[in-house]
């Protein structure tokens, strides 16, 4: 199976962000930056597509990546990760072991400021072992990986409304799941580590503020429909820990998130 990264970045001057990433196969990098223009090169042996694009967020940047991909498997990127030794061979093996899989999620290594590494909590903690991913589980964008033809033969891509770089903060790789399962298309997650992440400086998330209630208002709107107020009551039962707002502000940016998304 070939393999592709699709990585998005931004303001770059040079192609020091491969060296960065680790990356060990071909890749197409959208950079957003002031300018339109692309190159093709080789990096290590690997074929390289570089777009400079004036375009703004995100799920913009993803779904050019997408358009331009041809490998069988693509993996997810951001330039603020690096790249597990042996990726490629991790992804033929999980691939090869669950012929029906569209995504496969894996495991991720968080670098946080004061220095501690994090893994994300996961009960499958057997090496390289794939199994069905839980139904209502979502994972971060650059955990997740896909057979491309699958995303592309039912349409799937990133809504570009939301994400960073939109108006809206985040969630664009939730709604892709979202929109995977209304397809019946097959989630797995697998439990080696495919990158570690920088999490010193995130750029979307501020805290558990009104806007971020907001957001996820517009999210679970996008994501879920008519389902939306059904879904927020989940939420803010779920999350009542983490905000210091009253229950009743949550709710009501929560609510005018989901208005703000019918509207538009």
């Amino acid at each position: 199976m070939t393999i592709e990264v699709l990585v998005a970045t931004m303001h770059q001057k040079d192609h020091s962000v491969l060296d960065h990433l680790n990356l060990q196969s071909d890749a197409v990098v959208i950079n957003q930056c002031d300018e339109n223009s692309g190159e093709e090169f080789t990096y290590n042996g690997h074929h390289i597509l570089w777009v400079n694009t004036i375009q703004r967020g995100i799920s913009r940047s993803r779904n050019m990546a997408l358009s331009y991909a041809k490998a069988d498997i693509c993996v997810l990127a951001d330039d603020d990760e690096i790249l597990a030794d042996g990726y490629p061979e991790l992804l033929n093996s999980a691939y090869g072991s669950v012929p029906d899989a569209a995504v496969i999620s894996f495991n991720l290594e968080r670098i946080y400021s004061e220095g501690q590494e994090q893994n994300r909590t996961d009960r499958n903690r057997k090496p390289n072992r794939t199994r069905k991913a839980p139904f209502f589980r979502y994972y971060s964008a650059v955990s997740l990986t896909f057979r491309r033809m699958k995303l592309v033969k039912h349409g799937i891509h990133f809504n570009e409304l939301i994400g960073t770089g939109s108006d809206y903060g985040s969630g664009e790789e939730a709604v892709m799941l979202i929109r995977c399962r209304d397809a019946r298309l097959a989630i797995y997650e697998n439990s080696s580590m495919i990158c570690s992440v920088d999490c010193t400086g995130s750029s979307w998330f501020t805290g558990y503020d009104e806007k971020f209630y907001f957001d996820t208002g517009v999210f679970l709107g996008c994501a879920y429909g008519r389902a939306a107020s059904i879904m927020a009551l989940y939420f803010l039962r779920q999350s009542r820990s983490m905000s210091k707002l009253p229950t009743s502000t949550v709710w009501n940016k929560m609510a005018e998130g989901i208005r703000a998304f019918r509207a538009i």
